[in-house]
């Protein structure tokens, strides 16, 4: 017999403890939901790790419904929701052992680490790997080794590497050696950890580590589709109704060819100050139109680099996330 999906969520949410300290976890949720819950547990077992400098405990709302296009990279990160548990594990069923995305800054890859961590229903560290090297030989090898171990005791969790590239390239000694330690590890541990990284600068990254990851995904600007989507999606997060800008939106739509996601959040937040200073009572479709010049372009900014990417992830045969 398999344990209900329920028993399953909270022995996963303990699994790393000590018998003490998970006995106290349940104890907690019972005593301030008057139930067991799960999330609760994960929370006091993210206390372990609140004193860390490396890892970073991230506590997000976000789903993957706040992410906006991608809609590929969501719906498998769906799928792949439920080939974790214990019978996904007798039926034979390898896990994914880790994801990479690459693509142009704020197009949503660091929201989707977020998202996906929460439709698992499960912690989320953020490793910051530039603050593994230290100036001492061998101390920046056991450094990687003991956040591995501590993700490994945190597990099931996501284990999110942002900005990979910024800390694994170059020929110096150290790095090869914690890039040697991190691809030994993701190759053999067997835990219920993880990995997702996020690179902007892709041509950056070698073959040896993009092997170790089960899928690359490439993420890139967001299309009309995708952009229409995006800018509903901030409407909603600023409690704003989308049916106001529903007859201008096509308009909305053609001013931002060539934003990034970041840039559309950018937007709204220029075109509520504009509101705002005008004394308005609420934030028009007009003040969008009014501050859209005021909001960097990447096509226009990167447009070399842009290209070398797209070439890049051609190449390597990285998958869209979009369609």
């Amino acid at each position: 017999l398999y344990p209900s999906a329920e028993e399953e969520a909270l022995l996963d949410a303990a699994l790393g403890m000590t018998a003490f300290e998970a006995e106290n976890a349940y104890a907690v949720s019972f005593a301030t939901l008057k139930k067991f819950d799960p999330k609760l547990v994960r929370t006091e077992k993210a206390n372990i790790i609140r004193k860390d400098k490396i890892l970073e405990v991230v506590e997000s709302p976000l789903s993957l419904a706040d992410v906006g296009g991608l809609e590929v990279l969501k719906k498998t990160l769906e799928s792949w929701k439920n080939c974790f548990g214990e019978k996904a594990r007798k039926f034979g069923l390898r896990p994914p052992r880790g994801l990479f995305l690459g693509g142009i800054a704020g197009c949503g890859k660091s929201l989707t680490c977020k998202g996906v961590a929460s439709a698992w229903g499960r912690t989320l560290l953020r490793l910051d790997l530039g603050a593994v090297f230290d100036k001492y030989v061998g101390n920046s090898e056991g450094r990687i080794r003991q956040v591995f171990a501590t993700a490994e005791a945190m597990a099931p969790c996501v284990l999110w590497v942002d900005e990979i590239e910024k800390s694994l390239t170059g020929d110096h000694e150290v790095t090869k050696r914690v890039k040697s330690t991190m691809l030994t590890w993701m190759q053999e541990h067997t835990a219920d950890v993880f990995m997702v990284a996020t690179a902007n600068e892709v041509r950056l990254l070698d073959a040896a580590l993009l092997r170790r990851f089960s899928f690359l995904f490439w993420v890139d600007l967001p299309d009309a589709k995708q952009r229409e989507e995006i800018i509903r999606i901030q409407l909603r997060r600023k409690g704003r109704s989308e049916k106001l800008f529903d007859k201008d939106m096509p308009e909305l739509v053609k001013l931002s060819d060539g934003f990034n996601g970041s840039g559309i959040e950018d937007w709204l937040e220029k075109a509520l100050q504009h509101a705002f200073n005008l004394d308005k009572v609420e934030v028009e479709s007009d003040d969008m139109v009014q501050t859209a010049a005021d909001v960097t372009k990447l096509t226009e900014l990167n447009k070399e680099e842009i290209t070398e990417a797209r070439n890049w992830a051609a190449e390597h045969k990285a998958k869209p996330a979009s369609n």
